[in-house]
């Protein structure tokens, strides 16, 4: 039910049909307590993707309980796979979203536990890495290792990475701070020369 649930806020995405998103919403907060990692991270990520001011700011408090319920989850060291991460923290950064340090370390904390980032793709750690970069966290604690192991995670399928991928790899990590392996470096240097015709 709670898999429908999702499906059809996304389907409702495409429709701008602000009653049903009203009926929606309340549904997704009477059932919040039991989304799991996939479910709050698909709704995150629909929401992100609607442009419209109203559908942002009369959320009444919707994406920061599921925020919240994210948070729950991965304290309670539910599994979230690389994609729900992902998408969740490019959601956060889209909706602009202030995040919490207790959020960000619970997300480094489930990546390290889970050993998931030798699972993330090019895509995953392109997305992931931008939107932390983006919402201007600091890179310190436990993200540090995130970084690292994303790091040679990237240099592993360097050639599965677009044009853009490579940009906001790079990007991400320079804007963090962070310093790359020199087999990191190297590798996506090699991407970076290998894709320079698609570059404009």
């Amino acid at each position: 039910a709670l898999g429908c649930l999702v499906r059809l806020r996304w389907s409702q995405d495409k429709k701008d049909e602000r009653d049903a998103y009203k009926i929606l919403d309340s549904r997704i907060r009477d059932v919040i307590g039991e989304l799991d990692g996939r479910g709050v991270s698909n709704i995150l990520h629909s929401l992100a993707k609607l442009q419209s001011s109203y559908r942002v700011r009369d959320l009444g408090g919707l994406d920061t309980e599921l925020v919240d319920r994210t948070e729950q989850l991965l304290r309670g060291r539910e599994e979230f796979k690389p994609q729900e991460l992902s998408s969740l923290m490019w959601a956060l950064m889209k909706m602009e979203m202030e995040v919490k340090r207790s959020l960000v370390d619970a997300v480094s904390r489930n990546v390290l536990a889970n050993s998931s980032a030798r699972l993330f793709s090019a895509q995953d750690i392109a997305n992931f890495l931008w939107a932390l970069a983006k919402l201007g966290v600091q890179y310190e604690g436990d993200l540090v290792e995130v970084g690292a192991h994303l790091g040679r995670r990237a240099a592993v399928v360097a050639s599965l990475f677009t044009v853009q991928q490579v940009e906001n790899v790079l990007w991400a990590y320079a804007r963090l701070g962070a310093t790359l392996a020199e087999d990191v470096a190297v590798a996506m240097q090699r991407r970076a020369l290998a894709v320079l015709g698609d570059f404009k």
